[in-house]
């Protein structure tokens, strides 16, 4: 019933093709069929253009809506080409089922746009889009040039901080060499203050010293010469008075070394001290110095003993060599109780220096005497007893370091002492290992 309810609603039978109407003028036929296949052709392509516009620029807002005024002109154009149609052929029904179509995409696109209004209206013009183009371009602009000046200003306070580090490095490297420079003079200051005490307290003890060394023996050489002068035990040629002329020379002899002594240590602190260096037989030298002493030795009931290496031959001053060993062995006889030994060695040791050691069973030393002992002038308790000048062995050291060598000292308190002369194997010529005991 409904199927032909419908096909009767879209017969054509009771109707006349709208050429009917034109009364099949061929003008007026033509002019309605080509204009409305011409607006079909026309509305049929805007879709096409609208379709790819909105392909291409997918940032468009609201494309739904181009998707609307699309589909509304297809079916505006599909209309007008339906009336060409129905001008020879009166499918009405279908004709008026398009229109409805149409008219319900064309209400339904109008009801769409309406509400839009505002916001399309709101949508930026190609011209504000342009201005706001140029206000974003001027901006970046602005910023670039922003930026520009600020790496500009950063490159510059970086130089400028790099000088500035510079200078103060400068500075600080100069106040550093100033400081440095500052506190080696005020060190060299305490040093030469310290030197001036050591020297002002060396004097002191000098002073005192010699004004008890000096008058000792001057006194006994104007006591003995004033006897002698008047004749206080008779006419000269007596034998007393050949007991004080022996006096009055030992006396002066007594001087005489401790002037030069005096002198000698003088002459190397002021670096005058020439050596006179030759060729010389330690043996000899040393039998030579030992004989001076060997009336004392047998005096004092010491044992006095000597090993040398025979034959060493070395380059030496022989009176300041001589003097050294003088030095040690009247050391050592003046601390060597009675009957004590003395023993005096020459030896190449191992790393080829030459040691002459002088070894006595006194009383020995411990660390602060050994210290006070080799000061010019120091003396140790047992020292002052035994009398002397303080200067042997400050004038040994200082000897042996001219010939390159250095003084040991070994000491122990109730042990006795050994003093060693070091010298440079270099000095040695030759040398037999062969030793003899005397």
């Amino acid at each position: 019933m409904l199927i032909d309810s419908l096909a009767g609603f879209f017969s054509s039978d009771s109707f006349m093709p709208h050429g009917m109407c034109y009364l099949w003028d061929p003008l007026v036929l033509w002019l309605h069929a080509g204009s409305d296949l011409l607006i079909g052709a026309a509305y049929f392509s805007i879709p096409v253009v609208l379709a790819l516009f909105t392909i291409k620029r997918r940032d468009l807002q609201y494309r739904w809506v181009a998707g609307l005024f699309m589909l509304f002109i297809v079916a505006c154009g599909t209309t007008h080409l339906f009336g060409v149609w129905t001008i020879w052929n009166p499918d009405y029904a279908i004709e008026g089922l398009l229109k409805a179509i149409t008219a319900l995409v064309s209400l339904a696109t109008a009801i769409v746009l309406w509400p839009l209004l505002p916001k399309l209206l709101a949508l930026p013009s190609p011209s504000m889009l342009a201005q706001s183009n140029a206000e974003l371009q001027a901006e970046i602009d602005r910023r670039r040039a922003a930026e520009t000046r600020l790496q500009n200003l950063n490159a510059e306070l970086e130089r400028r901080v790099a000088e500035r580090t510079a200078e103060l490095e400068n500075k600080n490297t100069a106040f550093e060499a100033e400081i440095a420079q500052r506190q080696e003079v005020e060190r060299q200051l305490v040093a030469e203050r310290d030197r001036a005490e050591v020297a002002n307290q060396t004097k002191s003890q000098f002073l005192a010293l010699m004004s008890h060394e000096l008058r000792t023996p001057l006194n006994a050489i104007m006591g003995f010469s004033e006897m002698i002068k008047t004749e206080a035990f008779g006419p000269l040629g007596q034998a007393r008075y050949r007991e004080y002329a022996h006096d009055i020379h030992a006396s002066g002899e007594h001087l005489l070394q401790l002037i030069t002594e005096i002198l000698d240590l003088s002459k190397i602190e002021a670096g005058k001290m020439e050596l006179r260096e030759e060729q010389v037989v330690l043996n000899e030298v040393s039998q030579e110095t030992q004989r001076l002493f060997h009336d004392k030795a047998a005096e004092h009931t010491l044992t006095f003993a000597t090993e040398t290496t025979e034959a060493v031959t070395i380059t030496a001053d022989r009176l300041a060599l001589k003097q050294m060993l003088i030095n040690l062995i009247s050391n050592a006889l003046k601390f060597t109780p009675l009957g004590g030994r003395i023993d005096v060695s020459t030896d190449v040791a191992d790393d080829g220096n030459l040691e002459i050691a002088v070894t006595d069973t006194g009383p020995g030393m411990d660390q602060t005497e050994l210290e006070q002992a080799v000061r010019a002038f120091g003396q140790t308790s047992a020292g002052r007893k035994a009398g002397g000048t303080g200067l042997g062995l400050t004038l040994t050291a200082a000897l042996a370091h001219l010939h390159g060598g250095r003084l040991d000292i070994d000491s122990e308190p109730g042990h006795g002492t050994t003093i060693t002369i070091v010298l440079p194997g270099a000095r040695i010529h030759n040398s037999v290992t062969d030793t003899a005991t005397a």
